[in-house]
């Protein structure tokens, strides 16, 4: 896959970097398949390529019932009601025009009805394979400032606001791998740590 590394300040469109250094994105180029075009891209984790077919985006969105208080650190954990999917954290695709953190937070507010988030931290990118596809997620903590509605226009969702430990055994017990790693990412970030 050729192509060079571009800013973090440009939009997917352009081929988007996640900010603050934890890697970056080359692409998207070409590859024909069995007569089709898949986009691919490299992504650049600390040095380390790999190659990828999908660039998405996700959140782990938090609160603090008393910012004075570690332990009311809450995660916001959504999952679609009416096909009893299991609980996770907010992840979907990054559309053109759009950097990765824009995304997240449009994600955030799509998915669990965060009308307001400030971006707190960045937790870096999470490879997953699914359906034979290679997925890089770029992660980040959002801090939610504002609730509102939550439905999307194929499902209703459920949501709710738990503690790490709750969140974390609730995606061990569906085996979301993604939702396990950006939570306990997130659990470790100094960022997180420091008081709302």
């Amino acid at each position: 896959v050729k192509g060079k590394t571009r800013d973090a300040s440009v939009p997917f469109g352009n081929g988007a970097l996640m900010a603050g250094g934890m890697g970056s994105l080359d692409g998207p180029d070409e590859l024909g398949r069995s007569g089709k075009h898949r986009n691919r891209y490299t992504v650049n984790i600390k040095g380390n390529e790999s190659v990828v077919e999908k660039i998405a985006a996700g959140a782990v969105p938090v609160r603090y019932d008393d910012p004075t208080d570690i332990s009311t650190l809450r995660v916001l954990i959504v999952r679609r009601s009416a096909v009893d999917d299991p609980w996770s954290v907010p992840k979907g695709g990054v559309v053109e025009g759009e950097s990765p953190l824009e995304a997240a937070m449009r994600i955030t507010r799509d998915k669990a009805g965060v009308y307001n988030s400030e971006h707190v931290g960045t937790l870096g990118w999470i490879l997953r394979k699914k359906r034979h596809k290679s997925i890089a997620i770029s992660t980040f903590i959002l801090r939610v400032l504002e609730l509102g509605n939550v439905s999307s226009v194929l499902h209703e969702r459920s949501r709710k606001w738990v503690t790490f430990p709750e969140a974390i055994d609730l995606a061990i017990g569906s085996s979301n791998s993604f939702t396990i790693d950006a939570l306990e990412r997130a659990k470790r970030s100094k960022r997180v740590l420091e008081h709302g």
